[in-house]
This record gives C-alpha cells, structure tokens and sequence, in this order.
C-alpha cells in the first residue's frame, strides 16, 4: 500500500468519562468498503506534536492514527483463523 493520506482521529478531553464505542473497527470498515486499506497506529507519545502540527487545542487527544491508500496490485491478505473458545478456555 502506498499511504495517499493519513487521518488522525482525536476525542475532546472533557473531565468526564467518555463512552468510547470501537472506533478504529467502524472507521477500518468504512475504508474497506470505499476499497481502501489501511493499517491502524496508535502514536504513542506523539500526541502533543501531531496537535501541534495540526493546530489543534490542548483539550483534544489524539487516539488512533489511520494511513490510508489503495492496496498495491500485488498485495496479499494472510489467511488467518480464530482459535476455537475449547482452545483457549481455562475452567477454574
């Protein structure tokens, strides 16, 4: 993938808890669907100069960091498979 863009997905500090849905699955699923790829970052220790770069207040933190783009002609998917729940399940 050449990465044509890259989308930085911040969330206003309020004080408060926040409900935090899932946000890099829904926003993963929305760039498939446009037939883009991307490879989901969390910018660790980056926030304050990715808020710097981007003119954004202080309030804001930035949470995940999506490159984006059109896979390349020779890109290949790994078949990948869940382990069963018996696999994994410990019973205490």
């Amino acid at each position: 993938m050449r990465a044509a863009f890259a989308i930085v997905l911040m969330q206003k500090e309020t004080g408060m808890k926040a409900c935090r849905l899932r946000p890099q699955q829904s926003t993963s699923r929305t760039f498939q669907n446009a037939g883009l790829v991307t490879l989901t970052s969390t910018p660790m220790n980056a926030g304050p100069q990715l808020r710097s770069l981007l003119g954004r207040p202080a309030n804001e933190k930035v949470l995940l960091l999506f490159p984006v783009g059109y896979p390349a002609d020779d890109a290949r998917v790994p078949d990948l498979h869940r382990k069963p729940l018996q696999d994994i399940m410990v019973h205490i």
